[in-house]
């Protein structure tokens, strides 16, 4: 209730915020800090080969060629006048997966993003208070850069390492660049950096970017927390509620000082399924920070060509067993497909949960048998009973006089040793489930057709 707050400072239609302070008088006070001209970005390269440090669960950037020169080689270039030839490609990622301007409509509580806007406004996309009004005024002023990092003796800050506005102005006077008003403050902390010299692996464990903070709320319950006993118990209380573990409350005690950082701990162990809030977000009592489930329980996700979905329908169950290891086997149902194809293989990812997954490891490769739903009224053959032609598909079946005609029959999808057949036969007939052989006895198939036709004499049975 007693957090900094801009709303309404600049009317009830303003979407940019502290941006306004930035008018044409900041412009060029920017621009006359001006010495050198030297320029260097601030952007992290997108769909780097090394990789991009992306929230955790999310994906790099994926970047093809849709046009190059290997197309135009291969004689599937588009042609121009006078010879004229072009590349192009194409990017998917995340709008997060990258350096970024945050919206101010990005986060919120209750039912009001920034300046009181409704949250109904960013259903299908921030109507108010979006990253639009942001690029279209720009953000030009002086800019300081705070390297809070190299002020603190360290390459980069460790996780969930803090610090506060106090914090960034003794890093400006000891750089020699105080801060003045309506500056853009850069903050250093080298953790993007580090992404690309810490394996992949210890950079996502227990991840918790290090960051700037303001709780006045947890302070001042530290503090009652050290007066004495009149408060203590009550301040203990109010430290529970916010998450924070017994033995961490004893650690205050211990120490007799207020602690700038206190962890949040899991209640449970195991492996992180949905982050509900990233790093700078408001949080309440009812706010979901993290979803955990335990290591009994895993996804299992398969990729299928869209034709194979449209077999087996949208009820798919499956079961899994490790690549030569006999006897075990897991099962799941209720396989979820993600409506997003993979760009070189052009199939669709299904999911599975597979609950209990004791002795899957994460990360493993598995065989998959997938079902879908059960059909009724399916007429199956041998396969053997096929005979495949020039001309189509064809069964023997037996009419009167102990005869056999082929049939055209249309097959559908096979399973095992056994084939659908979708047109040509009712379900009535008999036919001959080793047809292929009895032709073998004859010069050739085509003649053993024709002398099976309706049109040749009745001859003793097979």
């Amino acid at each position: 209730a007693n957090s900094p707050s801009n709303w309404g400072k600049w009317g009830p239609d303003d979407e940019v915020g502290s941006l306004n302070y930035l008018d044409a008088s900041e412009v060029l006070r920017g621009v006359a800090s001006v010495k050198s001209g030297k320029t260097f970005t601030l952007q992290v390269q997108m769909g780097n080969p090394d990789g991009d440090p992306v929230w955790p669960g999310r994906t790099g950037a994926v970047r093809y060629n849709v046009m190059d020169k290997g197309h135009y080689l291969g004689g599937k270039g588009v042609e121009f006048p006078g010879g004229l030839e072009y590349a192009d490609d194409v990017m998917i990622m995340y709008l997060q997966g990258s350096s970024q301007y945050d919206a101010l409509g990005h986060t919120w509580v209750g039912d009001q993003i920034y300046n009181g806007y409704s949250a109904s406004t960013t259903t299908g996309g921030l109507d108010k208070a979006s990253v639009l009004p942001l690029a279209e005024r720009g953000i030009v002023g002086r800019g300081v850069l705070i390297d809070i990092a190299r002020h603190r003796g360290k390459d980069v800050l460790e996780r969930g390492e803090t610090f506060d506005h106090n914090d960034l102005m003794a890093v400006a006077e000891a750089q020699g660049s105080p801060i003045q008003k309506h500056d853009i403050l850069l903050v250093r902390t080298g953790w993007i950096g580090s992404f690309y010299t810490t394996p992949r692996d210890e950079f996502y464990a227990d991840f918790i970017e290090p960051g700037l903070t303001y709780s006045p709320e947890l302070v001042q319950a530290q503090t009652e927390l050290l007066l004495g006993s009149d408060t203590a118990a009550a301040a203990a209380e109010r430290l529970r509620r916010f998450g924070i573990a017994d033995r961490d409350i004893e650690a205050v005690r211990r120490t007799g000082q207020v602690s700038r950082r206190l962890p949040l701990r899991a209640p449970v162990s195991g492996v992180v399924t949905e982050l509900g809030v990233r790093e700078g977000s408001t949080v309440s009592p009812d706010t979901l920070l993290a979803d955990f489930s335990a290591r009994d329980a895993v996804w299992v996700e398969a990729q299928l060509f869209p034709a194979q979905l449209a077999e087996l329908g949208t009820t798919l169950t499956a079961r899994f067993t490790l690549p030569g290891v006999s006897g075990r086997e897991w099962r799941a149902d209720q396989g979820s497909v993600l409506p997003l194809a993979n760009a070189t293989t052009q199939t669709l990812t299904v999911r599975f949960a597979v609950n209990p997954a004791r002795g899957l490891s994460l990360g493993a490769w598995v065989e998959a048998e997938i079902r879908g739903a059960v059909r009724s009224h399916v007429l199956l053959l041998p396969t053997s009973a096929v005979i495949r032609t020039a001309q189509g598909s064809r069964v023997l079946v037996e009419q009167a006089g102990k005869r056999f005609v082929p049939q055209a029959v249309t097959l559908g999808p096979r399973y095992g040793d056994a084939v659908e057949i979708l047109t040509g036969l009712t379900g009535q007939e008999q036919v001959v489930v080793s047809g292929q052989f009895l032709l073998d006895a004859e010069a050739n198939v085509s003649s053993g057709l024709e002398q099976m036709s309706e049109t040749a004499p009745a001859g003793p049975p097979p």
